[in-house]
């Protein structure tokens, strides 16, 4: 499976925001940018445009989750198949038809790959982040322990 593209039109203070991924073959995006631009709040706007959302996502508010919109894409040059879907805060949609879709259609898609998967896949996860930071943050400067 491959990530081509990550819009985010409401995610807390990522609005709006267009991650296209779909340049170059050699299937690796390095994401980078200085503290508090977004990185990490992407990556779990990624997460739960893939594996849903949580019913109460903490320091968010209902309006702030209005929309992210991803495009994947899996299988060879010849025989590309495609799926863009808009998560909203009540519903998934097929964002060419705007008609609703079933989650067990992005479930097929990924196939094996759960959300633990994925955070394994991606190597961090917007949670983990956090958590080293934090570890940092108590070292006070030693990081070797």
């Amino acid at each position: 499976m491959r990530i081509d593209r990550l819009a985010i039109q409401h995610y807390g203070p990522l609005s709006p925001r267009e991650l296209d991924f779909s340049g170059g073959r050699e299937g690796l995006h390095v994401i980078y940018g200085r503290n508090e631009w977004g990185k990490s709040l992407s990556l779990q706007s990624l997460e739960h445009a893939l594996f849903g959302l949580p019913r109460k996502l903490e320091g968010f508010s209902n309006p702030d989750l209005l929309q992210i919109e991803v495009a994947l894409s899996r299988g060879s040059d010849a025989t590309i198949t495609q799926l863009v879907f808009q998560r909203r805060r009540q519903s998934l949609l097929n964002a060419d038809t705007a008609q609703p879709i079933d989650e067990r259609q992005i479930h097929a898609f990924l196939g094996a790959a759960t959300a633990k998967t994925f955070q394994m896949m991606y190597g961090l996860s917007a949670e983990r982040i956090r958590e080293g930071g934090q570890l940092l943050l108590n070292a006070k400067g030693d990081i070797a322990n």
